[in-house]
């Protein structure tokens, strides 16, 4: 439609000839104007209309997430009334159904207690065997130096007497 816009907005005096060709150039002028503005607002509506939806269906998600919350805590609140008055009576089977899974859910967590427990006890007894490892090894070091400052002083020792002796056989 732009292009009809631009061809009959610049139309010569030579095109224009007759009365009739001058009113004819003007209808089509104002056809093509008209059905560039219908387009652009057609293109509007499209956006507008776009992000219309795109909010409704935003709205409609979060309604539904707020009816599942709500009917959600209504449960947990009938359940916890039920256990507050320890009248088995008052809740609701499937209610029990989750009860018995938290039972053993409790369960499992006092055996993964334990175990931690007993890796804990276990990690406690292996950083004290490594801290006498490492006090063996320290001593070891310390006694193996001392030893070997002993061989030294005992080899300047018997250099010396062996030099004696052989400065005595001459």
């Amino acid at each position: 439609s732009i292009r009809e816009l631009r061809k009959y907005a610049s139309l010569g005096v030579k095109d224009l000839s007759t009365p009739h060709a001058e009113s004819l150039a003007h209808m089509k002028e104002f056809r093509s104007q008209r059905n560039f503005y219908i387009a652009g607002f057609a293109l509007f509506l499209w956006f507008v209309v776009r992000r219309l939806i795109n909010l409704l269906s935003a709205c409609a998600r979060q309604m539904a997430d707020s009816t599942a919350a709500l009917k959600q805590a209504e449960g947990a609140q009938r359940h916890l009334e039920g256990l507050m008055a320890n009248d088995p009576k008052k809740i609701d089977p499937r209610e029990s159904e989750v009860s018995t899974e938290n039972a053993s859910n409790s369960v499992e967590l006092k055996e993964r207690e334990a175990a931690v427990e007993k890796y804990k006890r276990e990690a406690i007894k292996a950083k004290e065997d490594l801290e006498t490892l490492r006090e063996r090894y320290n001593n070891s070091i310390e006694e193996y130096d001392k030893l070997t400052a002993e061989h030294r002083q005992a080899q300047i020792q018997l250099a010396i007497k062996s030099g004696s002796d052989s400065s005595k056989d001459k």
